[in-house]
């Protein structure tokens, strides 16, 4: 993954994170997050000894400071080196491993999920679910039995559901109802087709 892209993903998820389970709205500014994010994102890199950084490594250690800090309001004021300073990194390699179980509980309670934030912000042409965004050899299972009951079965068994590039799928009348089911049972297939 380059820098760039590791920066933004890391940005867009520590804010997703901190808004969701920290504190709304996000208090700091974007360009001293970005520069606490590239600072931290080097002193990471050094005391990984590698070159690569895993983006799920990153990730995890988000989710700790942002569990670690999530009932900020005890003190008055929050500062971005609570999370990204060197002593929070220290903190996060000292951190025993079970932790990671209370942290993925507090993730359940906010409708979260580790390894759906590990793969969140990812283009769409990195991603290893791409190819099945567009899905055109679809169409004719899901013109079969078009705006009937069991024509709607048929292609909640037998396809990837609703996709909004589909002609099929605009004029069936069981549309919302698909989306639905898209975003309960694929829900990254339902980001990228839909948000």
């Amino acid at each position: 993954m380059e820098e760039k892209e590791l920066k933004e993903r890391t940005m867009k998820v520590f804010v997703d994170i901190f808004i969701k389970g920290v504190h709304k709205p996000f208090p700091f500014g974007q360009g001293s997050t970005e520069q606490a994010i590239a600072k931290f994102l080097d002193a990471f890199q050094k005391t990984e000894r590698s070159d690569l950084i895993p983006f799920g490594r990153v990730v995890d250690y988000l989710i700790y400071q942002c569990h670690k800090w999530r009932e900020f309001n005890k003190w008055r004021n929050i500062s971005l080196s609570w999370f990204f300073g060197d002593t929070a990194i220290q903190k996060f390699y000292e951190a025993k491993a079970g932790c990671a179980y209370y942290e993925n509980l507090w993730l359940q309670s906010l409708n979260e999920d580790r390894d759906n934030l590990k793969n969140a912000f990812q283009s769409k042409q990195n991603h290893p679910m791409r190819a099945y965004i567009e899905m055109p050899s679809e169409d004719s299972t899901k013109a079969r039995f078009l705006n009937e009951e069991h024509g709607y079965t048929l292609c909640v068994q037998s396809t990837l559901l609703y996709a909004p590039s589909s002609s099929v799928c605009k004029q069936c009348n069981f549309s919302k109802k698909c989306i639905e089911l898209l975003k309960t049972t694929y829900p990254e297939l339902h980001r990228f087709r839909l948000l």
